[in-house]
C-alpha cells in the first residue's frame, strides 16, 4: 500500500523530530502537525518537559498551560532556538504581559525548518535511487488570554492558534509542487496554587481544532503538579494523547544563590523502545542549566535521542514591569513563610456569659464587614461589659475598635487603638487571629500616611501571628501589590 505524500512526509517529519519518533510508530501518519509536540523553552526541556503546573510565564502560558497567562507578573519577551539532529531547527518568539483590566495577554510565533531532505525510491537493481527532494517546514501563530481569580491563587486561560504545514516544497518525479495545508486550534487550561502557594496543580487540553491536510491534530490532555519550596522546584506531568498511550514526565530544579539554576528531568516517551527494533531511543533523561541576571534569563537544555543524536535547546527572556527592589532587582513572587503553630480558637466558651460575649463579637464582626460604624460603636460599648482587664478578648475588642475608627476616617485614632491591641496581646501573651488583624489594621494606617515600608513590615508580622485562612490570603495579596511600590 502506498502512502499519500502528506501521510508519508508526516511520518518522516515525526522521525526527524526525534522526540516524536516513538509516538509515530503506534499510529504513524494518523495525526498531522507533529511540530506541535516539540517542547518550547530551555527551562521546561531541562526538567523533562513537565511544566503544566509551573507555567506562570509567557512560554508556559502559550505552549504548556494557558491558565498560567492569568498569573504572569509584569511583561516578558522570550525567544528560543532548538537544534535537532539531521539539520532540523525550531524556534519561537513570544510576548506576554499582565494588564490590570484585561488580564494576561500573549502573542507568539513559532516555526520549524526540517531542511532539505532527499527523496528516494527502490531501483530495479535492488537498491535505492534519488528521485527528488523536499523541504518540510511549519509555523504557528498563537494568541492567548488569561485571568486570575481566587485572590491570585488560580488562573484560567485560552490560546488560539493558526497552523501552517508545508511538507513538500521542491522537485519530485511529478515536477515542482508545494504541498501545504492550514488549520486552526484551541488550547484551554486552568492552574491553581495551594498550601500557601507551595503546591501548584495544572490541567490543560491542547490542540483541539480543525483537520490539517485531512488528518487530525495531535490533541492531548495534560495534567501536572509542581512543588516549590525556596530554591527547589519539583514537577510532574501526565499526558494523555488522543492517538497514543499515556506519557509521564518529571523533573527538578535547584537555584544556587538566586542566580544559577541546575535542572534534571525524565521523559518516558524519550526512553520508550522502538517497536521496529530492539533499540531504545535514549535513556529518557534530560539536563539543563539557567542563568538569571536582573531582568534577563538564559536557559539551556540538552535532550539526548540515542542513535538519532542530541537536541540543544536555548532560550532567552527579558522581563520588565514586575516589582523590583531598591537595587533594581526583580522581586521574587511572594511565598508566605511556613504557617506558625496557632492556638485552637475553635473551642466553645465554658460559661453562658462567655457564650453571650462571643455572640456580641460575632455581631460586631458582621457590622464591621457591612460598613456600619455607628452601629458598631454602640455594639462595642455594650460588649466591653463583662470583660476583665486580663481577658484575652480585650485584644479583639481593641482591634475591632480600631477597625471602626479607620472606617470613619480617623486614621491616627485607629492606629492608636491597633497599637493598644498589640500591647495588650504582648502583655497577656496572646497569639491568634485578633493579633494578626491588629497588624493588618496598623499596616493600612501606615499606608494611609504614605509609609509603604512600614506597611510591609506590619503585614509580614501579621503572617507570623496566626491569621485566619481568609486573612492569610488577603495579607499575601496586599504584600504582592506592595512589593513594587516605592517607599
Amino acid at each position: 500500500m502506498r502512502l499519500s505524500a502528506r501521510r508519508r512526509l508526516s511520518v518522516a517529519l515525526a522521525l526527524l523530530l526525534g522526540g516524536a519518533a516513538p509516538r509515530a510508530h503506534a499510529g504513524a501518519g494518523t495525526t498531522a502537525a507533529e511540530f506541535l509536540k516539540v517542547d518550547n523553552g530551555g527551562r521546561p526541556a531541562g526538567m523533562g518537559g513537565a511544566y503544566a503546573a509551573a507555567a506562570r510565564d509567557v512560554t508556559g502560558g502559550l505552549y504548556w498551560n494557558p491558565g498560567g497567562l492569568g498569573l504572569m507578573r509584569g511583561h516578558e519577551l522570550a525567544a528560543s532556538y532548538n537544534a535537532f539532529a539531521g539539520g532540523v531547527s525550531q524556534g519561537y518568539l513570544a510576548y506576554g504581559g499582565r494588564f490590570e483590566r484585561l488580564g494576561g495577554l500573549a502573542l507568539g510565533l513559532s516555526y520549524l525548518d526540517a531542511g532539505t531532505q532527499t527523496m528516494t525510491e527502490p531501483s530495479p537493481d535492488g537498491g535505492y535511487r534519488t528521485v527528488g527532494s523536499f523541504t518540510p517546514s511549519a509555523w504557528a501563530v498563537s494568541a492567548g488570554w488569561g485571568r486570575a481569580f481566587l485572590e491570585e491563587r488560580a488562573g484560567i486561560g485560552v490560546v488560539v492558534k493558526e497552523l501552517d504545514e508545508t511538507l513538500w516544497t521542491g522537485a519530485g518525479p511529478q515536477g515542482d509542487r508545494d504541498d501545504g495545508a492550514s488549520a486552526f486550534a484551541l488550547d484551554a487550561g486552568v492552574l491553581g496554587r495551594f498550601l500557601d502557594r507551595h503546591l501548584s496543580l495544572g490541567l490543560a487540553y491542547q490542540n483541539l481544532g480543525t483537520r490539517l491536510g485531512g488528518y487530525e491534530l495531535p490533541s492531548q490532555l495534560r495534567g501536572g503538579a509542581a512543588w516549590e519550596s525556596g530554591p527547589f522546584t519539583g514537577v510532574l506531568d501526565i499526558l494523555a494523547p488522543a492517538a497514543d498511550s499515556l506519557e509521564c514526565r518529571l523533573g527538578a530544579e535547584y537555584v544556587l544563590a538566586k542566580t544559577v539554576a541546575l535542572r534534571l528531568g525524565f521523559d518516558s516517551a524519550l526512553g520508550r523502545g522502538d517497536s521496529r527494533s530492539s533499540r531504545v531511543l535514549s535513556s529518557g533523561f534530560t539536563t539543563g542549566v539557567g542563568l538569571r541576571l536582573s531582568a534577563f534569563s538564559f536557559d539551556y537544555a540538552l535532550v539526548p535521542y540515542g542513535d538519532l543524536g542530541q537536541a540543544h535547546r536555548a532560550g532567552l527572556s527579558w522581563r520588565w514591569g514586575a516589582p523590583r527592589d531598591a537595587r533594581g532587582r526583580l522581586v521574587p513572587e511572594p511565598a508566605p513563610a511556613p504557617r506558625p503553630v496557632c492556638p485552637d480558637e475553635s473551642a466553645r466558651p465554658a460559661t453562658p456569659e462567655d457564650e453571650e460575649t462571643e455572640r456580641r463579637f460575632r455581631e460586631i464582626d458582621r457590622l464591621v464587614a457591612a460598613g456600619r460604624p455607628l452601629d458598631t460603636l454602640r455594639a462595642l460599648e455594650y460588649s466591653k461589659l463583662g470583660l476583665s482587664a486580663d481577658d484575652p478578648r480585650q485584644v479583639r475588642y481593641l482591634e475591632r475598635w480600631g477597625a471602626v475608627l479607620y472606617q470613619t476616617g480617623n486614621v491616627s485614632a485607629a492606629e492608636f487603638s491597633f497599637r493598644d491591641a498589640l500591647r495588650t496581646a504582648a502583655r497577656l501573651g496572646v497569639r491568634g487571629s485578633a493579633q494578626a488583624e491588629a497588624y493588618v489594621g496598623l499596616a493600612r494606617c501606615r499606608l494611609a500616611v504614605g509609609d509603604a515600608a512600614g506597611a510591609r513590615d506590619m503585614l509580614r508580622k501579621a503572617l507570623e501571628s496566626c491569621p485566619s485562612d481568609r486573612t492569610w490570603a488577603t495579607v499575601a495579596e496586599e504584600l504582592r501589590k506592595l512589593e513594587g511600590r516605592k517607599d
